[in-house]
């Protein structure tokens, strides 16, 4: 079953204005343009039982903006977990660019994320993508964001005995001395461009940065990340992510 959903919204408005005198004569004009696309899409797929011993995970995206100041983010957190009687698998990829450019320099900006996951009997995909474009005559600023979501999960024995139920009063294990979830939270990143508020994301310079924050439990497991973070001075940023979690 899928279901998607999409809206967008155009606008544009332009002035002048002429004042003269016998000395001199000047006149000025400003444009104004703004563009606001939203897009969602939601996937479930079903299977029967699964052959496969193991879960698997693949996990990333892109980020790259274009212009004179920018700025490109990814954060990914993933999580595959195996056990005797249900293997689970979690992941959340979120990347955001914004490029800025004034006079006539063009910016742009693109984000891409996506997951998928093998080994599972039922999975659960959303995919979100926002962008947004605010132009004037002096200043242009390119901005897009796009998030997958995606839960995954596989009983190996549906079968089993009373003897092999899920003991649910088990206390969490303890965070490390030291360490907290708090410590790993990846970067807030919210911007909205309007042309009541063209400076309601100010950035300087460019800029690329990534967080991650992966983990895969069982008796066997796989990790492995690349991730690519680049920037030229006055042109571009760009960052690259891709997570690969597997257990069984």
């Amino acid at each position: 079953m899928a279901i998607s959903r999409s809206s967008s919204t155009t606008s544009s408005a332009t002035s002048a204005g002429t004042t003269s005198s016998t000395d001199n004569t000047s006149s000025t004009t400003t444009s104004l343009i703004t563009v606001d696309e939203t897009m969602i899409a939601v996937s479930i797929e079903g299977a029967g039982p699964s052959a496969s011993d193991s879960m698997q995970m693949v996990i990333g995206g892109d980020a790259t903006a274009v212009g004179d100041n920018t700025v490109a983010v990814g954060s990914v957190a993933a999580d595959v977990s195996a056990s005797e009687l249900i293997d689970t698998a979690s992941g959340t990829a979120t990347f955001s660019a914004v490029g800025e450019s004034v006079g006539s320099q063009t910016s742009y900006a693109t984000a891409y994320s996506f997951a998928a996951v093998s080994g599972g009997q039922t999975t659960v995909t959303m995919n979100y993508t926002s962008t947004q474009l605010y132009e004037t005559e002096i200043k242009s600023t390119w901005s897009q964001q796009s998030t997958t979501q995606v839960f995954a999960m596989d009983i190996d024995n549906p079968g089993s005995t009373a003897d092999d139920t899920l003991d649910l009063s088990a206390e969490p294990a303890a965070d490390p001395e030291g360490w907290s979830q708090d410590d790993a939270e990846a970067p807030e990143f919210e911007f909205e461009l309007s042309p009541e508020a063209d400076d309601s994301f100010d950035i300087n310079g460019n800029v690329a940065y990534f967080n991650v924050e992966a983990e895969a439990t069982g008796e066997h497991t796989f990790l492995s990340l690349d991730a690519l973070a680049l920037t030229v001075e006055g042109q571009l940023s760009t960052v690259s992510l891709v997570v690969v979690a597997e257990a069984g």
